[in-house]
């Protein structure tokens, strides 16, 4: 099963009933179960945005990436999974969603939900799914910051990785904001 924190406090819950569909449980409420047939011992993935919608990314009969939204609406991909293996899903600040997988060669693919898709070379062990971070919320401006400053994780990030001279990729970026949310 998967789960999602809702920006009211609540949770969704999206896992595979014991018909192999997709099902989903608003915790504290009723659970929807779905025909969305899904691959026999898979795991869905959930994400949600902070204005409460979610997807959730899965792994369909046909051994194909497969969708869910908290619009209600379903959608297949033509992008093939390794049997057996699971997806993840992880909320982007624009909205979207970027999904990781093991396609049907075991190569780690990378998809954006509604959009391209990125096939590496890396190989994976069949069977297995990626995992991806959950994006660490930007905190909002203080009035104490200078008119140049945003004072945001990320505009802290960028000083702290550029004075010492490390590369600013993404991984470094979560690493910090990760670091300055502990502190």
């Amino acid at each position: 099963p998967s789960l999602a924190p809702l920006s009211d406090g609540t949770y969704e819950a999206a896992f595979e009933a014991n018909a192999d569909d997709l099902a989903m449980s608003h915790v504290g409420g009723g659970t929807l179960n779905m025909t969305l047939g899904m691959d026999a011992g898979t795991n869905p993935a959930i994400a949600a945005q902070p204005g409460g919608t979610f997807r959730v990314v899965f792994q369909a009969n046909d051994h194909i990436l497969a969708g869910y939204s908290s619009a209600g609406s379903n959608y297949s991909t033509t992008l093939g999974m390794d049997p057996n293996s699971s997806p993840s899903l992880t909320p982007l600040s624009d909205g979207t969603y970027e999904a990781a997988f093991e396609a049907n060669n075991n190569d780690l693919v990378f998809s954006h939900v509604g959009g391209s898709a990125l096939t590496t070379t890396l190989g994976m062990d069949a069977g297995t799914g990626p995992s991806l971070a959950v994006p660490v919320p930007v905190a909002p401006a203080s009035g104490n910051c200078g008119t140049a400053d945003d004072c945001t994780r990320q505009t802290f990030a960028d000083a702290l990785l550029g004075y010492i001279g490390a590369p600013d990729t993404s991984a470094n970026q979560y690493s910090v904001e990760t670091w300055e949310s502990a502190e």
